[in-house]
This record gives structure tokens, C-alpha cells and sequence, in this order.
């Protein structure tokens, strides 16, 4: 055994143990070609035994390295990196370049162009002021005129740039670097520009086309990113769809006008275990609200019932819908958490107080954990299916304005929608379908099972949570709930009443209730689409009844939005029809000043609201009975408990037509 000699000493003064060698950084020998990697072990076998205080001139000729080459391969191993550490054994490969080029003498071009090598760092280290303006350049973007997004300099650019700087502190005149070159520099500045973009990537994201790289680069990879269990999250979102649509309404000569209908907006639910659609929502609004959320919701937690489909391509395959279908012990399954982009209508206290008290279930906004970036990547499994959405489904329809706005084909859209009369009852078929149709595609993740097939799975293996919501309370989350005042009484020769969304509500009951004037009663809205009646209750909890709205508000039925819109387009326009009832006004007014201008959002949310009542077939109602004021044609079912007997005779809704081909 070679005798040993006194151990070498560390950069810190400490004698290197055999146990510091194993800590040393280290190459990956597989990316080194044969020559190279017994090279490295030749010399890693000779400066480890060095290290440890073996022989020098033993270890000289065992390993056929001189003396003076071992100590100066310990001496580069024990020098320290850029990156804090020693350099190891990776100071070992051959022809690594342990420190950056210098040059010592200034840069002087000979009678052939050469001998500027790295005059590019020195210029820059002596011109302090030219590399801030540089660098400015480089990193500076500009608005494309017409195209809606940023850019940066080219190269080319960029060296005119330099040159015309250098040029102007007499650098052409002294004979200096770049000028005498043949390319005046232009692959050095190309090479800097690059290097720069990339040191500084933020900056240099802003000059892309794709805005969604900026909002990418604030987060990390995404390797933090917890597994999920099954229900423990959900990602809602709204989504635009990129289709122009129309809707028939009458005219005054009894037939009927097809008018056009803003882009509208479905809010999806989907679970990020099992990918399932779970909840949506057509809305109707020009931008999504709380309400709009509130129903999406509510779809999720409660039982779902496909619409009939009045067009056979329309109609549900066996074994498609969202997961209710399945049976009753899918009905209600709570999640943990809600993951939603920062929307306001999303984040709102109501919704934020319906997922906790009916779903159990606490909102995950943009600020908290690793969704800070605020990018599509936050929540990627719905923005991948709003992708497939329009992909598969919209942007297949001759009417689809594209998903690119500076295509132009939004025009064009509302051409083809007019001719063809895409009718809005249409989409509410087709996004049924779609939606439904993607909960029985089987998916490669999933094992090649459908979602709903793995959520079955899931329930059959009993992975699912056990616990379930409760259905009247996720019924009633669009029940709204108000402290009003209860005015009138004998002192004011009027029978006690309440005022609640800008109509009076009374009864019988309420009426000879004297003793509540002066104090707060709380009315409910039980029934979000009919606000001509609300329930009341004083404060110790004793129900008084069912209050019904007097004139304007006892027509036709309407919900609380709605009416809060009729009062401000009433306000707005003078040419208002007077009317015993401000709803079937607003619809004669609309359907009376027909124009190019979309559909106002009220009179589509009157249109759906009608409509679900031409569909009921209850013998008795609870509602007054819907009073038609007028003799104009409008669009207003028969009162809901006599539509099965009146159903002849009744003002039909515009019918269907399908669309042309």
C-alpha cells in the first residue's frame, strides 16, 4: 500500500477527508465521449489519492500524469465556482473553460479586419453610457400598428442602432472596432442582443405576440402544483363563445324579424380530478354577474335535466349528460375548493358565502398558492376545454367569429347568422350537446374512460366523498333576502305595505297588521323568475304570508333583474309605452323598434323566463294570472295554470326555424 503523506488542506484550512471527497461537485460522466471520460477518471483517481495524502510520485506513475499537472488539478478543484461552491471534480473535464476570456491590450482591427476578438465587452465596459442606451433598444418594444400587440427591434435594427452611436463618439474617425470590420459588427451585436433577452426574460416576453407568456413567467413551472383527490377541486371560469346568433321577434304585421344577439357567455364547472362537467349556465348578460355564477352553481348541487331537443342532431346519445345522470348518489357531491380567475362576478360575497354554506367549499383566488401568475396555466383543464369547446364545436358553425379578433370575421359572422337565422333557442340545444358529448369522450389521462365512466369508477371503488349538500338549501341559493320597513297604517289613511326592488307588496294578511308599521320585516324571493310574489316574516321568525306586487309589477312574470332593467330603459327613453304593465311595455317597445342594434339583455332573459313557463303543465299555480294589456303582438305565454287548456288559443312564442344550410 503507498505510503501516505500529510493530507492536503481545504480552501477553509481543513485537511481534506475522504468523506469531503464525496461532497465534491461532480460532472455527469454520461454526457462525456469515451476519450474524455477515462481521461476524467484518470485524473479524479490521481487527485483524490493526492487530496488524501498518498505518494505524488507513485500517483505520477500509476496514473502517467506528471507531478506538477496533479498539484495544478488539485488547485483548480478546490477553486470557487460561480455558483458559491468549489469546483470539484468538474474542474476534471477536459477543455472546460473555467474563467471568461479578457482582453488586456485595447481592440485594433490589423489591414484584413482581424484582431477584434471580444471588442464588443471591452467597448461596452468602457462606454457605460452607450451600453444603457443599448440595452434600452434591445429590451424597448413598440405597439404594431394594426395588429394589437408589441414588438421588439430586429437585429438589423439593433446594429444600425450601435453603429450609428459608435459613429457619433468618433469611434470611425479614431479607427476603433467596429468600423473596419466587414460585417461592422453585426454578429456581435446580434450575439449580445440575444444574450441580454435572455438575462433579462421578462422584458424581453413584452415584444411577443402571445401576451400570455408575460402573465407564464411570473410563476414557476408548475412542479408544485398539489395532487388532487377526487372532488377536491373545481375550476369555474367563463368563457365568450365565438358565435353570432339571432332571435325572431314579432312584428307589427304579425310576422316575425329576425334580430341579432350579442356574443354570449357560459359559465362551466368542471372537476379537476375526474375532467367532468359538472354545472354550466348560458347567460344572457352583456357581461357575467353573481346571479349568472349562483346559477351555475346550482346546477352543479342539484339534480339535472337535460332540454328536450327539438332538432334529432341535437339529441342526447345514451350515456351522455353531466355526472346526476349516473344516478342518485351523484346528486350533490360537495368539493373542497373552488379555483376562479379574478373576476369580480366570481369573487363576489354572495358567491363566495353560497360555496361555503351549501357546497362546503372554500374560493381559490389568483393571490393564493401557486396560481399567483394569474395565466390560463392557473386553472389548465378548463381553459383546455373551452379551447376544445370552440375548436370541436364553434369554430366548425358557418356563423363563428373566429379565435383570433384580427381575422375580421366578426362582420361576416352577423352576415351568415342574419341569412342563415342561427336561432339563439339553437345554442342552447347545441351547447347541451357539446358539453354532454365531452363528458362521454373517453380521454387518454383518464385511462381511456369517458369522465363520467371515471366517475363511476371512482364510486364503485367508494372514492368519492360520502357526505352529500343538502337540496333545499342549494335550491334556494338564488333566494335573495331583504330587511324592508313596513310603511302606510292608519296614520297615513293607507293599509299597511311593504317596498321592495321599486314595487309595492301587500296582502291580506299584512293588511290588518297595524301594529308592524315603523318596524322591519324580512322579505324572501322564493322564486327567482317570478318576483310578482315573495314571502314575509317579522323578526321573531312568525311568517306573515305570500305578498303580491301591485301595478306595474302583477303582469306578467319577471325576475329582479329584469325589473331593475325596465326601470332604467323607461327612464332612458321617452318613447315608453304606457301600459298597466312596464314588462309587456318593455316588450312592445322592443319588439316595435326593430333595428340593427343586438337585442337588449332583459328582452332575451323575458324570452328564456316565457319560455320555461310554456313547458309547465301544472294544473294549479300559485302565481296571479298573467294579464295581457294590450292587443299588440307580443311574445307572452298563457298564464302558467291554464296553459294546458288554452293551449290552442294561447300567443305562442316565435316558432323555431331551423337554420339554413
Amino acid at each position: 500500500m503507498p505510503k501516505r503523506s500529510k493530507r492536503r488542506a481545504s480552501p477553509t484550512g481543513q485537511p481534506i477527508t475522504d468523506d469531503d471527497l464525496q461532497h465534491w461537485p461532480a460532472p455527469e460522466i454520461g454526457t462525456l465521449t469515451d476519450d474524455q471520460r477515462l481521461l476524467y477518471l484518470a485524473r479524479k483517481n490521481a487527485v483524490s489519492s493526492y487530496a488524501v495524502g498518498l505518494n505524488l510520485q507513485r500517483l505520477s506513475k500509476t496514473y502517467k500524469l506528471s507531478p506538477r499537472w496533479i498539484r495544478r488539478l488539485f488547485s483548480r478543484c478546490v477553486e470557487t465556482h460561480e455558483d458559491g461552491r468549489i469546483w470539484g471534480f468538474r474542474a476534471l473535464v477536459a477543455y472546460v473553460r473555467r474563467n471568461s476570456a479578457t482582453r488586456k491590450m485595447p481592440p485594433r482591427l490589423n489591414h484584413v479586419g482581424r484582431g477584434g476578438a471580444h471588442s464588443l465587452r471591452t467597448t461596452l465596459e468602457l462606454e457605460p453610457e452607450f451600453r444603457a442606451e443599448l440595452d434600452n433598444f434591445i429590451l424597448k418594444t413598440k405597439t404594431v400598428a394594426g395588429r394589437g400587440h408589441f414588438s421588439y427591434a430586429d437585429y438589423d435594427s439593433i446594429a444600425e442602432f450601435a453603429v450609428k452611436k459608435l459613429r457619433e463618439l468618433q469611434y470611425e474617425c479614431d479607427g476603433k472596432w467596429p468600423f473596419g470590420s466587414e460585417s461592422l459588427g453585426y454578429h456581435s451585436f446580434r450575439r449580445y442582443a440575444i444574450s441580454l433577452r435572455n438575462d433579462n426574460p421578462t422584458a424581453a416576453a413584452k415584444g411577443l405576440k402571445d401576451q400570455n407568456i408575460q402573465k407564464k413567467l411570473k410563476g414557476g413551472t408548475g412542479i408544485d402544483k398539489p395532487l388532487l383527490a377526487p372532488y377536491e377541486r373545481v375550476e369555474m371560469d367563463a368563457h365568450k363563445l365565438d358565435g353570432r346568433f339571432t332571435i325572431h321577434v314579432p312584428d307589427q304585421l304579425g310576422g316575425h324579424v329576425s334580430r341579432l344577439v350579442r356574443r354570449l357567455w357560459v359559465i362551466v364547472l368542471i372537476n379537476a380530478h375526474t375532467r367532468a362537467v359538472i354545472g354550466y349556465y348560458l347567460s344572457l348578460r352583456l357581461e357575467v354577474s353573481s346571479v349568472d355564477v349562483l346559477k351555475a352553481i346550482r346546477c352543479a348541487a342539484t339534480d339535472w335535466q337535460p332540454i328536450p331537443a327539438t332538432i334529432p342532431e341535437f339529441a342526447l346519445a345514451p350515456g351522455e349528460g353531466l355526472p346526476q345522470i349516473l344516478g342518485a348518489g351523484y346528486i350533490g357531491i360537495p368539493w373542497e375548493e373552488t379555483s376562479v380567475d379574478g373576476a369580480m362576478a366570481e369573487r363576489a360575497k354572495k358567491v363566495q358565502a353560497a360555496l361555503k354554506d351549501v357546497c362546503h367549499s372554500r374560493l381559490r383566488t389568483p393571490e393564493q398558492g401557486y396560481s399567483s401568475r394569474r395565466s390560463m396555466d392557473d386553472r389548465p383543464f378548463i381553459e383546455t376545454y373551452f379551447r376544445s369547446l370552440a375548436s370541436r364545436g364553434f369554430h366548425k358553425l358557418p356563423n363563428t367569429t373566429g379565435g383570433d379578433r384580427n381575422q375580421g370575421r366578426s362582420k361576416q359572422a352577423e352576415e351568415i347568422a342574419v341569412a342563415a337565422e342561427f336561432s339563439l333557442e339553437y345554442l342552447e340545444e347545441l351547447l347541451q350537446k357539446l358539453i354532454c358529448q365531452y363528458n362521454n369522450t373517453r380521454h387518454s389521462a383518464l385511462g381511456y374512460r369517458s369522465p363520467l365512466e371515471y366517475t363511476r369508477y371512482l364510486y364503485e371503488r367508494r372514492s368519492l366523498p360520502t357526505s352529500r349538500i343538502d337540496q333545499v338549501l342549494a335550491r334556494a341559493l338564488l333566494n335573495e333576502s331583504k330587511w324592508c320597513m313596513v310603511k302606510g297604517g292608519y296614520n297615513a289613511g293607507r293599509l299597511p305595505y311593504v317596498a321592495f326592488s321599486n314595487a309595492i307588496y301587500s296582502s291580506k294578511e299584512l293588511a290588518v297588521r297595524h301594529d308592524l308599521v315603523g318596524k322591519k320585516v324580512l322579505v324572501t324571493v322564493d322564486r327567482p323568475n317570478d318576483v310578482r310574489t315573495i314571502q314575509c316574516a317579522t323578526q321573531n321568525g312568525n311568517l306573515i304570508g305570500t305578498l303580491k306586487a301591485a301595478a306595474p309589477w302583477n303582469g306578467l312574470p319577471h325576475s329582479v333583474e329584469i325589473r331593475a332593467a325596465i326601470v332604467k330603459f323607461r327612464n332612458s327613453r321617452n318613447d315608453f309605452p304606457s301600459s298597466s304593465c312596464w314588462v309587456t311595455g318593455f316588450l312592445r317597445c322592443i319588439e316595435e323598434n326593430s333595428g340593427k342594434l343586438p337585442v337588449h339583455p332583459a328582452y332575451l332573459a323575458m324570452r328564456r323566463i316565457l319560455q320555461d313557463l310554456e313547458q309547465l303543465d301544472h294544473p294549479e299555480s300559485d302565481s296571479p294570472p298573467v294579464q295581457n294589456h294590450d292587443d299588440r303582438n307580443v311574445a307572452v305565454p298563457a298564464p302558467a295554470r291554464t296553459l294546458s287548456a288554452t293551449a290552442a288559443r294561447r300567443t305562442e312564442l316565435p316558432a323555431r326555424r331551423k337554420a339554413k344550410s
